[in-house]
């Protein structure tokens, strides 16, 4: 996290000035406070006066110089929050889709609704009071060394009995404070479950048994907060109790100097004056340091995420298939007892149009998933233009896939279409119309706001939709996987004449409902059979 400090470290200079200048100020406000009292004492009316504007100027600058300080700790939080939102989705974003899948969506927006947000509050909002804590107990207990040292030995070292507290308790508050965080990424993670099957909940009247498990899920996600939190309070309670120990015999010390003749009223006044502003960010800093503490696994949490590099990946060049697509005695299952692909042995030329099909469960899209590297073969070899496909991270800069399901976000038409690359509005109109979208393809159409999910388009128009953006890419392999389902059969038929006629493109169709009639006009079909060969 010291990367965020210095990414703004102009606010952080600019912070610590104002508090340091603020608590110069403060210490002064005192001592004029003291010379005031014993001015006032001995009847100096003149001088008293002056002193006053003295200390009136003093507490104005005070002030001003901690509305600066204020200002400046608001920007640096502010700055520090953003720049981590940015990494933490960049590091979320150049993840590989497997590692994504693995992680969970849930896991991953934890991390920007409650990591992140814990980070800001209990680390880098507690950075800018750090600053200002350190100027007042440094200028504060200067001051009082000057006035009386022995009376500052023992204030620095009563009022720092509170700052052991925390560490006593240091590795039960971290133990709690992980699992909370397991808890409330559990709690997300099963909400997130129940919400994706919504209508299987209702259609199945399943509410209230849905909302009994949810109690178990919540009752648990509470017990870890109360944990968590009663640490907390309880290191609190003790640092506060010890705290007021502490500044009252510091006061019964300083009382006694006026008693024996060492100090005078006015010294009495500073020294108290000095004791409050001294016990103040002795005790925050307890807090502070207890902060620290509670937050640290959670730094430790999103370290990985933030620090990865992408791992260095061979591309094909230019993004051009120059030869094809072999899989070479391909051999995979999901579990060992039952394989899927037995043998596979496929190769796909270059701007070839391949229809895959079989029946359901056959494999069809598991070898999509295995050129894709979502998942890797028991064994046999796939080579892209002769290499293996091992040698490349992935082919996103080759391929374009869309999947079955389709995928929609709460953004313009234009931006999903696009992915915010830039393309002509001609160049819209004209793949909206081949889609069969034509009352789409109008400058206004373009501006609405597709609901999240897609929402607002029926199961058709989502298809098609995503089906217009893969075209729009045109990378040099278009992985279609059933691109036809939901589709009426006219309009079926209207998407299979646009993919015949595609040209310098390698397409590759998933389709089980693919027309028989148009398979000659097919480069090659593949048949995935139970024994996963070429059909004849």
């Amino acid at each position: 996290m010291k990367s965020y400090i210095k990414r703004n470290k102009g606010y952080f200079i600019l912070l610590s000035v104002c508090c340091a200048s603020s608590a110069l100020f403060a210490v002064a406000v005192q001592f004029l406070k003291g010379e005031v009292l014993d001015l006032a004492l001995t009847g100096e009316l003149s001088r008293t006066g002056i002193f006053v504007l003295f200390l009136l100027s003093a507490i104005l600058l005070e002030v001003l110089l901690f509305y600066g300080y204020d200002c400046a700790s608001s920007r640096f939080i502010a700055s520090c929050a953003r720049d981590l939102r940015f990494d933490l989705m960049h590091g979320v974003i150049a993840q590989t889709y497997p590692a994504f899948l693995a992680e969970g969506k849930s896991a991953c927006l934890a991390k920007f609704t409650n990591d992140a947000e814990l980070v800001r509050i209990l680390y880098f909002s507690v950075l800018p009071q750090f600053a200002e804590i350190l100027s007042k107990i440094l200028l504060v207990s200067g001051a009082l060394f000057l006035l009386n040292w022995r009376m500052a030995l023992l204030t620095l070292f009563l009022l720092t009995t509170p700052l052991y507290v925390p560490k006593l308790i240091e590795k039960r508050l971290k133990t709690a404070q992980n699992a909370y965080k397991e808890s409330v990424t559990h709690h997300l993670s099963r909400i997130a479950g129940w919400l994706s099957v919504f209508e299987t909940v209702k259609n199945f009247r399943a509410e209230h048994r849905v909302l009994k498990q949810y109690q178990q899920v919540n009752d648990a996600l509470a017990a870890a907060d109360r944990k968590n939190r009663g640490l907390a309070n309880a290191s609190r309670l003790i640092s506060t109790l010890l705290s007021y120990l502490s500044h009252f015999l510091v006061l019964a010390a300083a009382a006694l100097l006026v008693a024996v003749g060492t100090f005078s009223a006015g010294d009495f006044f500073i020294a108290v004056g000095l004791i409050d502003q001294l016990s103040w960010p002795l005790i925050a800093l307890s807090e502070l340091v207890r902060s620290i503490v509670s937050v640290k696994p959670v730094c430790e949490g999103l370290h990985t995420i933030l620090n990865a590099s992408e791992e260095k990946q061979v591309k094909p060049s230019d993004s051009v298939l120059s030869e094809g697509i072999l899989y070479d005695n391909v051999y995979f299952s999901y579990e060992k007892a039952h394989p899927l692909l037995t043998g596979l042995h496929m190769e796909i030329r270059r701007n070839e149009s391949v229809l895959f099909r079989g029946t359901s469960g056959c494999g069809k899209t598991t070898a999509i998933n295995l050129l894709m590297r979502y998942i890797e073969p028991d064994s046999g070899t796939i080579m892209i233009d002769g290499k293996p496909l091992s040698s490349y991270d992935d082919l996103y800069g080759l391929v374009t896939l869309m999947r079955q399901d389709t995928a929609l976000f709460r953004d313009s038409l234009r931006n999903n279409l696009t992915m915010y690359e830039d393309y002509p509005d001609e160049e819209l109109f004209s793949v909206l119309r081949q889609v069969g979208l034509s009352g789409y393809a109008t400058y206004e159409a373009l501006k609405m706001t597709v609901a999240e999910d897609g929402g607002n388009f029926s199961g058709g128009e989502r298809r098609r939709l995503c089906l217009a953006r893969a075209l729009l890419r045109k990378s040099d392999v278009l992985v279609l996987d059933e691109p036809l389902a939901n589709l009426d059969q006219t309009t079926a038929a209207q998407i299979e004449d646009v993919l015949l006629k595609l040209e310098n493109r390698t397409l590759l169709i998933v389709s089980h409902s693919f027309s028989e009639q148009k398979l000659d006009q097919l480069d090659r079909v593949f048949d995935l059979t139970e024994t996963n060969r070429i059909a004849p």
